[in-house]
């Protein structure tokens, strides 16, 4: 009776291969910060255009911003800055 013997790797198995290593070492690299750049550039005018579209709404002299009057146009105005 023959006992079949599984062959010996080559290589110990605590050695890592070189395609772990390079991901391990993508994964502990810096984060690159450009998207936020860019969503900050573009946040820009998006704000620059809600104040020129409300700037009257919320300059208004009519008992400010939170006076019953005029409550609901500045909450439609920040919910249309926030989203």
């Amino acid at each position: 009776m023959s006992l079949d013997v599984a062959p010996v790797r080559g290589r110990p198995a605590n050695e890592n291969d070189p395609g772990t290593s390079m991901m391990l070492a993508r994964l502990r690299r810096q984060p690159s910060y450009a998207p936020y750049f860019v969503a900050f550039f573009l946040l820009l005018p998006w704000v620059a255009g809600w104040f020129y579209a409300f700037s009257n709404t919320l300059m208004t002299a009519s008992g400010g911003l939170l006076s019953p009057a005029n409550l609901p146009a500045t909450m439609q105005a920040f919910a249309l800055l926030v989203l």
